[in-house]
């Protein structure tokens, strides 16, 4: 208890931080470690500084499995180096409002850098405040339930958006293949989404998605839920030709706003589905 403690910075050599080990500091602000941490005890930042910042650095570029879980922090600053983000590194943080890379997030936001790669399984687990998750289209993969919630419901729904923001355009397969979320927006000019890339996402509700998209996989919106509606959003205009043919099983509307001029030959061609209202 060191309550006139408000900054610290730990060693990049540092590989545990101890059960409560800072423990009622309560004018504790900001706590900067190295990604190398491969251990933190039960109640670390217990009633720390209510806005407390964890500021993690790059050393390793991956970020231990658990590393800050059931931790009582608010802001998490992640390295904009880091590539991964560990099993259930974030899980349990009932208290944790915001991640970012360049503090300039609200509340309910997660945003992670262009580099990140690789989000491990139940990585965000129960963290409740989870309402909009920013990732790279360069993500390669997503571990299984990263978004499990069984507090809430049996899954952790809470009408989570995760939006591909443009980095190279492509979007990888399988990337939220049997996720928990509620909606997924893809970014202008993004052209690729890969195969299955939403396939069997039950929770889902709705997909943004641009007319930039040249090249839509197969099955990616397949076995999701049972009233997925895609929202096309007008960027340069046109809908290429066959872009959605034979690809819209899963679907049971497109909605085109004003901004699409033109829609291609055979663009939503083929489906299987059993009804597509073009709104």
């Amino acid at each position: 208890s060191c309550n006139a403690l408000e900054s610290i910075v730990l060693p990049d050599v540092l590989k545990e931080l101890g059960e409560s080990a800072f423990f009622d500091c309560t004018a504790l602000y900001t706590v900067s470690l190295p990604d190398a941490v491969a251990s933190v005890g039960e109640d670390v930042f217990y009633n720390n500084h209510m806005y407390q910042h964890i500021y993690i650095r790059y050393y390793t570029g991956s970020i231990a499995d658990g590393l800050l879980e059931a931790q009582d922090m608010r802001v998490v600053v992640i390295d904009e180096n880091i590539t991964s983000i560990g099993n259930r590194a974030f899980a349990e943080c009932h208290k944790l409002m915001v991640i970012t890379y360049d503090y300039s997030r609200g509340d309910g936001e997660f945003y992670l850098s262009s580099n990140i790669k690789h989000i491990g399984e139940e990585a965000f687990a129960n963290t409740t405040n989870l309402k909009n998750l920013f990732v790279p289209d360069t993500l390669m993969s997503v571990g299984a339930n990263a978004f499990y919630n069984p507090i809430v419901s049996k899954y952790n729904v809470n009408d989570v958006t995760v939006t591909f923001y443009y980095v190279a355009g492509s979007i990888a397969a399988d990337i939220l293949k049997q996720q928990k979320i509620w909606h997924v927006t893809v970014c202008d000019n993004i052209h690729t989404i890969g195969d299955n890339a939403f396939n069997g996402i039950t929770t889902l509700d709705s997909v943004s998605l641009p007319d930039t998209i040249a090249n839509c996989g197969n099955a990616v919106f397949a076995n999701s839920g049972s009233k997925v509606v895609a929202y096309i959003r007008g960027v340069d205009g046109t809908v290429d030709d066959s872009v959605y043919n034979g690809k819209t099983d899963g679907l049971v509307g497109m909605d085109f706003d004003a901004n699409v001029k033109t829609i291609g030959k055979y663009a939503i061609a083929g489906g299987n589905n059993e009804i597509i209202h073009i709104l």
